[in-house]
């Protein structure tokens, strides 16, 4: 099995769902950071949420969370990690057009 860790950057993510990690193939990923930064100059909020394809669901992880002007919420990090198994994916929504910034840290083993 091959351990690869990787980063995973998404700019100006705003109101329409985008999908910013989708667990390849033949893997499991493991998610040891996530972090939201708003680039607007007043206060948005920012969803995160994750879809498991095998169950065909969908549930968020960080719901409509309130980020100040120039601050970052950590929505995954420290204890908590997340697993995705293939095709399971990772998506985050913005209360406002090309609002946050997402940095995602993953583990892959395949």
């Amino acid at each position: 099995m091959a351990n690869t860790f990787k980063n995973k950057v998404t700019g100006g993510v705003g109101a329409s769902v985008q999908t910013v990690y989708t667990c390849p193939s033949s893997t499991t990923a493991v998610v040891i950071g996530v972090t939201l930064c708003n680039i607007k100059t007043t206060g948005v909020e920012g969803t995160l949420s994750l879809t498991d394809s095998s169950a065909s669901a969908t549930v968020s992880v960080l719901k409509s969370a309130p980020i100040p002007s120039g601050s970052s919420i950590v929505a995954v990090g420290g204890e908590q990690k997340i697993v995705l198994e293939a095709g399971d994916a990772l998506k985050v929504t913005a209360s406002e057009a090309s609002a946050i910034d997402v940095t995602l840290s993953v583990l892959e083993i395949s």
